[in-house]
């Protein structure tokens, strides 16, 4: 089970065959609680925020570390955890193309290029810095992502990992997860320090350009409606074994073409459509739904 860590305890530094026998580690801020509150109803990213210092760089700086991906446990696995409102992705993703030349930042490896300050809250004192591959918290021991801390990211895009955002303010402000309930603070005005600019895209935008939809949760409703309202309007009832497709959104609900039978990214033989509104967000902002990188 996850042990949060303490304040007042030392930093640990475990190799790659410590986090498989203990599991993944928390990584506490100071005053922070380790399991992940309910997440906030969405919000835009500002578009021009308001700016903050940058804190001073994290001295002596560390060569760039390539994360060890066995130390990084991919979210989207388990579909009854909480993948908040968005994520934390390179800002151009156009090296996703031509993953043969780019081979050093696909999966986590883009993290090597990233400067990235944290906060334990929104406007709070600076506790460290996301630097190069390493979590580096102010006065304490370099942690190498996935070598020394295990982390934990989605796997958003068919060859990339990125970090689940929990909530999103209008100033800028914005929660980042990094363990399984471990969490910073950080400000959009900060995502270009690196060499590898950063975004914070909201799910709505990734789903809606997005082919193959499926639900998350292994239980609930899975209702095809006439309108986009819980009401006695259901058409239809939706199995895994549908291919949904985003046509448009109206806050929570999303109109969708519901194929079936398919598998995977696929319509089976004799497969036929329908189209009609699902819930794709729940009242905390949460997706309900994810899709399949590998069929984008």
């Amino acid at each position: 089970m996850y042990q949060p860590f303490c304040p007042s305890q030392r930093w640990l530094r475990l190799g790659v065959a410590s986090l498989t026998v203990l599991g993944w580690v928390g990584l506490a801020l100071p005053g922070q609680a380790q399991e992940t509150s309910p997440t906030a109803p969405p919000a835009a990213v500002p578009s021009e925020p308001n700016r903050i210092p940058t804190p001073p760089l994290p001295l002596p700086a560390p060569d760039a570390f390539a994360p060890n991906p066995a130390g990084i446990a991919d979210l989207t696995e388990n579909r009854e955890i909480d993948l908040g409102i968005g994520h934390l992705r390179p800002q151009d993703l156009s090296f996703l193309t031509q993953p043969e030349d780019n081979a050093d930042q696909l999966g986590a490896g883009w993290l090597q290029t990233v400067e990235l300050p944290l906060y334990g809250s929104p406007g709070g004192p600076h506790w460290g810095w996301l630097y190069r591959g390493w979590l580096i918290p102010n006065g304490q021991p370099y942690l190498a992502i996935g070598r020394d801390a295990g982390f934990a990211m989605l796997r958003s895009f068919d060859n990339l990992l990125t970090f689940p955002v929990l909530e999103i303010r209008q100033d800028g402000w914005f929660r980042v997860q990094y363990t399984p309930g471990g969490s910073a603070w950080a400000h959009t005005s900060q995502l270009g320090l690196g060499e590898m600019p950063l975004t914070v895209e909201t799910w709505e935008d990734r789903l809606e350009s997005e082919a193959a939809l499926y639900f998350r949760q292994a239980r609930g409703s899975r209702v095809l409606r006439s309108q986009p309202e819980a009401a006695t309007n259901v058409i239809s009832f939706i199995s895994d074994r549908s291919l949904m497709a985003p046509l448009a959104f109206e806050g929570d609900w999303m109109r969708v073409r519901v194929t079936r039978p398919a598998a995977a990214c696929q319509p089976l033989t004799g497969a036929r459509s329908s189209e009609g509104w699902i819930r794709w967000r729940s009242e905390a902002g949460t997706a309900l739904v994810w899709y399949r990188p590998e069929c984008s």
